[in-house]
């Protein structure tokens, strides 16, 4: 049950890091908040306790609808989701 969890994880973790990418760069604060959202709660899940804090705060800025630093936010983001990502693949 758990590993087919993390299998579907990685490819939603992937499209949501792009959507929040793309609501950043088009500055749509409600698709921002609802891709932040739905990764939190997925990394949450799976216990990535890292991305789901800066998903929480970029979730916040949607909510908000201010970028502030929503760019930096979301480097740390693809940092943290590559270290999640290594460490599935470890676990395979």
């Amino acid at each position: 049950m758990v590993l087919k969890i993390v299998e579907l994880f990685v490819p939603d973790a992937e499209g949501r890091i792009e959507n929040i990418d793309r609501a950043i760069k088009q500055e749509d604060f409600r698709a921002l908040e609802e891709s932040a959202h739905g990764l939190k709660s997925a990394a949450a899940n799976i216990g990535a306790k890292e991305m789901a804090q800066l998903c929480e705060q970029l979730e916040t800025q949607g909510e908000l609808s201010t970028l502030g630093d929503a760019e930096e936010v979301l480097k740390d983001l693809v940092t943290s989701w590559a270290q999640v990502r290594t460490a599935i693949r470890q676990y395979h």
